[in-house]
């Protein structure tokens, strides 16, 4: 499965609702479908859909009904885009002429099937409904598509909804879709939203007094047990910060304009740094490279610090790519290096071969690690490569660190490698869009890799 999906129910059902089962089985062979039981209460909910999203690495947040009502908030917080069905935008509307008990309308895991609107219940929609939009970032605008039924009568935010958001798509059924709607209306949604939006694996902002940043990650208070933001500056020393999440992310006021504190913005902005540039290797390079990569991997445990040797057998080889032997240079210095030769993927029931492309090694002086430096040889061996015609790249590398330029488990895509290593550690992206779309088999790679 190529994709993670989020799907967030309406109030009044569950996680096993017919829009989620329907969800599943049409994406079987597309994407996974996550479609936890939320939580009564708001903030609870929030809380639990965020701890998700830190540790599930979700590709596209569905959301219906009050589902959507959260997903739109999450969308900010995640860096996750969102396909917000019905959304009710404000939840109060609803509950208010329902106060009582109630049965949820499909099964809940606990085995709870009975609920209570009351006065504080609604209390604690209305705080959060009054605050949904403080984080709102113009960022965002294209990364949310709302969905409204033509026959929904309890639901009317598709003007609210297009202050903020730019796409808003009709189809022709309820407030909560049919399995023939989801059939027809939100899984081709679905699949266009997934190719043409990507969530922000690396995510970088701007300070409303014009300092870059790059966020890092989420942490959790000790003694408040509040969420926090690490995050880096990408200017002077590179010092890192702690900051409040709710105050890294909100709006803010000066001189009667409101704005986003820290506004996000495109990681091709800041991925290459001023002080260095990336550019093909030339011969004069070669013995630079190879005390560069020597170095890089010196203090890996888990290297066989032969990666410089395997470059030196690579060059000569019909896998070398002189395009794709890349090189960053930062003051007539180098400081980094990275290789994509050829490979194929060989289908083991009809020898079928699909060309891919080896990510291998990446290598970045110690001195300029954790700098960006890989990260901007990366996307830019990314970019050459689609450009030269390649569709798909894979990768044998740390299981936390290529995901964010896209790697997935590769057996996710029915690819397996030559050898003898945990699977998370195996990974293949997508250059371009269903780029591994019918690929399966095993990764062939250069004979050098084999030696």
């Amino acid at each position: 499965m190529a994709y993670r999906i989020l799907f967030l129910h309406g109030f009044t059902s569950s996680g096993d609702c017919e829009i989620a089962r329907t969800l599943t089985a049409e994406l079987e062979r597309a994407a996974e479908v996550a479609a936890p039981d939320l939580p009564l209460h708001p903030s609870e909910a929030m809380a639990m859909l965020q701890d998700l999203c830190d540790d599930g690495r979700f590709d596209l947040i569905v959301g219906s009904s009050c589902g959507a009502f959260y997903g739109q908030q999450l969308v900010r917080l995640t860096g996750v885009p969102a396909i917000l069905v019905s959304p009710f935008l404000k939840m109060t509307e609803f509950l208010e002429p329902r106060i009582g008990v109630h049965q949820y309308k499909s099964p809940r895991a606990d085995g709870r099937q009975q609920f209570v609107i009351d006065t504080l219940l609604i209390g604690e929609f209305a705080a959060m409904e009054q605050h949904q939009f403080d984080c709102y970032d113009e960022f965002n605008r294209l990364r949310v598509r709302g969905m409204f039924g033509s026959q929904d009568n309890i639901a009317h935010f598709r003007d609210l909804f297009c202050r903020y958001y730019h796409t808003a798509i009709d189809y022709d059924g309820p407030h909560t879709m049919t399995a023939a709607n989801v059939r027809r209306d939100l899984v081709p949604q679905i699949l266009t939203m997934l190719a043409e939006v990507r969530p922000m694996r690396e995510r970088h902002f701007r300070h409303f007094k014009g300092g870059l940043y790059r966020l890092w990650h989420f942490a959790t208070d000790s003694e408040t047990l509040q969420r926090r933001v690490v995050y880096q500056a990408l200017y002077g020393r590179r010092g890192f910060w702690v900051r409040p999440e709710l105050m890294f992310f909100e709006r803010i006021t000066r001189d009667g304009k409101t704005f986003p504190r820290f506004a996000e913005i495109p990681p091709l902005i800041t991925n290459m740094p001023t002080d260095f540039s990336i550019r093909q290797e030339r011969a004069a390079d070669r013995e630079a490279v190879v005390r560069l990569i020597e170095l890089a991997f010196r203090d890996m445990s888990d290297s066989d610090h032969s990666e410089h040797l395997l470059v030196d057998r690579l060059r000569p080889t019909d896998a070398f790519i002189p395009g794709l032997s890349l090189v960053a240079e930062s003051g007539g210095r180098i400081i980094g290096h990275l290789l994509m030769t050829k490979a194929a993927i060989v289908s083991a029931g009809d020898g079928r071969i699909f060309p891919t492309l080896a990510l291998a090694p990446v290598a970045v002086l110690p001195a300029s690690q954790r700098q960006g430096v890989g990260s901007a040889l990366i996307r830019e061996a990314h970019r050459r490569a689609a450009a030269l015609g390649y569709a798909s790249a894979v990768v044998l590398g740390h299981k936390d660190y290529y995901p964010r330029f896209g790697y997935r488990h590769a057996d996710t895509y029915g690819i397996t490698f030559p050898f003898d290593v945990p699977h998370e550690f195996c990974m293949a992206a997508e250059l371009r869009p269903g780029g591994l779309k019918g690929v399966r088999g095993t990764v062939r790679y250069a004979p050098p890799f084999m030696e």
